[in-house]
C-alpha cells in the first residue's frame, strides 16, 4: 500500500475514535449518574435528624405560627397610640339651599320715619348651603381609661407568642422521635432483609443438592417438599420485611420533605446515643429533668399566664371607655353661615350602662379559662413524669430482651452447627437441616430487633427528658471523633 493511501487510512481511524469517545463519554456520565442515584450515600442518625427538621412542612408550620402570634403582639402593642382618622364626605344634593329676605318692610318704616326717598334696604339672600358639599375632618383619638385593657391585652399576646415558640420546639422533639423510630424500623428491616437473602441462598443450596439426592434415589420426595417448604416460609418473611422496609423509607422521607419513592441508604454503626448514660440515672432525677426542659409544660405555663391576663383585661372592659379627641374639620359648600375651617380638643366619654352582663359573664369565662389553663398544666406534669417511667422501663426491657435474644441465637448457632454434623453423615435429611437455619435467621432477626429497639429506647428516653435529640447526637459524634 502506498503512503498516501496509508496516511489517509490513519488519519480515518483517529476521526472514528474521536467520534466514538464522544459518543462513549455522555453515556458512561449518564451510567455513572444514575449508578450514583441507584446507591445514594448512606445518611447516618444526625444527618436525617438535621434533614428531617430542616425540611419537615408540619414544622415549618409551627414556624409560621410563631411569626403569625409576633404579629398579633405587635398589633395589640399598636393600640397604645393615638388613633389618626381621616374622613371626607361629598354629598350631591337636589338643589342648593339659599334664604332671601323681605326688606319691604324695613323701607316702609324708614318712609314713615321721613328717610329721604333714596335710602332703601335691597333685598338680601344668604346661602345656607350649596348643591354640593364637602366635608373633610381629620380626628386624633388617644385612649386613656382603656390603656391598662390594652396592656393586659399586650401581656396576653406577648405569653400567647412565648407559647407558640415552645410547640414549635415541642413539635421539631416530635419529629425528631417519629424520624428516629423510623430510622431504627428502617435498618431493622433492611438488616433483617440481608439475613434472609442470606438465608435464601443456602436453602436454595440444600434444595439443589436434594434434587440431586432425589434424582440418585437417596431420600425421597417428601424430603425435597419440606426443603420447598421451608424456603416459601422464608419467602413469606421476605415480603413482610420488604413491605416494611418500603414503608419506613417513604416515612422517612415525607419526615425529611422528600418524596416518597426517593431512593435512601442508612449508616448506623456506631450509632450510640450520649442519652444512654441517663437509663443509670435515678427515675426521680429523670423526671425532675423532664419537668425543667420538656417545651411542652414550658408552654403550657405560658398559656396560663396568657390566661391570667386575659382574664384582667376582660375585667377592664366593665369600665368606661375615656378618650382625648382632637379634630380639624374643612368645610366647602356649607353655606355663608357655617365655618369654613374650625378645629376642637376635647374628652370623649361612653360607657355601656346596661348591656344584660354581657361583658361581666366574658371576664368570669376568662377567669375559667384561667384555673382550666392551671389544670391543664398540672394534668400534663404528671402525665410526663408517667412517661419518662415508662421510656425508661421500656429501656430496661430492651436491654434484657436483647440479652434473651443472644442466648437464643447463641443455641440456635449450636443447633445449626449439630444439624450440620449430622447431615455431613447422613443422619438427618436436609430438611431437618433447613429448619435449623431457618431458626438461626429467626434468633439472628430477634438479636437485630433488640439491639435497634435499644438505640430507639435510648432516644425515647432523652427526649422524654426534654433534651434535643439532635444535638445530643451531634455531641455524641463529636465525643467519638475526638
Amino acid at each position: 500500500m502506498d503512503r498516501p493511501k496509508l496516511r489517509a487510512r490513519r488519519a480515518a481511524l483517529r476521526v472514528g475514535a474521536l467520534a466514538l469517545a464522544l459518543l462513549v463519554a455522555p453515556s458512561s456520565a449518564l451510567a455513572a449518574e444514575r449508578a450514583a442515584a441507584a446507591s445514594p450515600r448512606p445518611l447516618a442518625l444526625t444527618e436525617v435528624l438535621r434533614e428531617a427538621v430542616a425540611n419537615n412542612h408540619g414544622l415549618g408550620a409551627k414556624r409560621r405560627g410563631i411569626d403569625v402570634a409576633d404579629e398579633e403582639q405587635s398589633a395589640v402593642a399598636a393600640r397604645f397610640f393615638p388613633v389618626l382618622r381621616a374622613e371626607v364626605n361629598a354629598l350631591v344634593w337636589n338643589s342648593d339651599n339659599r334664604y332671601t329676605f323681605d326688606t319691604s318692610g324695613f323701607n316702609s318704616l324708614f318712609a314713615q320715619m321721613g328717610a329721604p326717598a333714596g335710602l332703601t334696604v335691597p333685598p338680601m339672600s344668604v346661602t345656607v348651603r350649596d348643591q354640593t358639599t364637602v366635608k373633610a375632618t381629620l380626628m386624633a383619638i388617644q385612649p386613656i381609661a382603656q390603656l391598662w385593657q390594652i396592656a393586659y391585652g399586650r401581656d396576653a399576646r406577648r405569653e400567647m407568642a412565648r407559647a407558640a415558640r415552645f410547640d414549635a420546639t415541642a413539635a421539631e422533639r416530635d419529629v425528631e422521635g417519629q424520624t428516629a423510630r423510623a430510622f431504627f424500623g428502617h435498618l431493622s428491616a433492611s438488616r433483617m432483609l440481608e439475613t434472609i437473602a442470606e438465608a435464601e441462598r443456602t436453602v436454595a443450596a440444600y434444595e439443589k443438592q436434594t434434587r440431586d439426592y432425589l434424582a440418585a434415589g437417596l431420600v425421597e420426595r417428601d424430603a425435597l417438599l419440606q426443603v420447598q417448604l421451608q424456603r416459601e416460609e422464608l419467602r413469606k418473611s421476605r415480603v413482610a420485611v420488604e413491605k416494611a422496609v418500603a414503608l419506613s423509607r417513604a416515612q422517612l422521607n415525607m419526615l425529611m420533605g422528600r418524596p416518597l419513592v426517593a431512593p435512601l441508604a442508612l449508616a448506623c454503626d456506631r450509632c450510640e446515643g450520649a442519652a444512654g448514660a441517663q437509663a443509670r440515672s435515678p427515675l426521680e432525677s429523670l423526671q425532675a429533668d423532664a419537668l425543667a426542659h420538656r417545651p411542652e409544660l414550658a408552654s403550657g405555663d405560658a398559656q396560663r399566664s396568657a390566661a391570667d391576663a386575659a382574664a384582667k383585661a376582660a375585667r377592664a372592659k366593665l369600665a368606661p371607655d375615656l378618650n382625648l379627641v382632637a379634630a380639624y374639620n374643612r368645610n366647602v359648600g356649607m353655606g355663608d353661615l357655617m365655618l369654613r375651617d374650625e378645629a376642637f380638643v376635647g374628652l370623649m366619654l361612653s360607657w355601656n350602662v346596661w348591656e344584660w352582663g354581657a361583658t361581666a359573664h366574658e371576664a368570669r369565662a376568662a377567669g375559667l379559662r384561667r384555673d382550666q389553663a392551671t389544670h391543664m398544666v398540672r394534668q400534663a406534669e404528671e402525665g410526663l413524669k408517667l412517661q419518662v417511667q415508662q421510656r425508661a422501663l421500656e429501656l430496661v426491657e430492651a436491654t434484657q430482651q436483647k440479652e434473651v435474644a443472644e442466648a437464643g441465637l447463641a443455641l440456635a448457632k449450636e443447633s445449626l452447627r449439630l444439624e450440620e454434623n449430622r447431615y455431613g453423615v447422613h443422619a438427618i435429611e436436609a430438611a431437618d437441616l433447613v429448619r435449623a437455619q431457618v431458626a438461626a435467621v429467626k434468633a439472628t432477626h430477634d438479636v437485630t430487633l433488640a439491639t435497634m429497639q435499644i438505640e430507639l429506647a435510648r432516644r425515647e428516653l432523652a427526649l422524654a427528658t426534654g433534651h434535643d435529640l439532635l444535638e445530643s447526637t451531634d455531641a455524641s459524634s463529636k465525643e467519638r471523633t475526638e
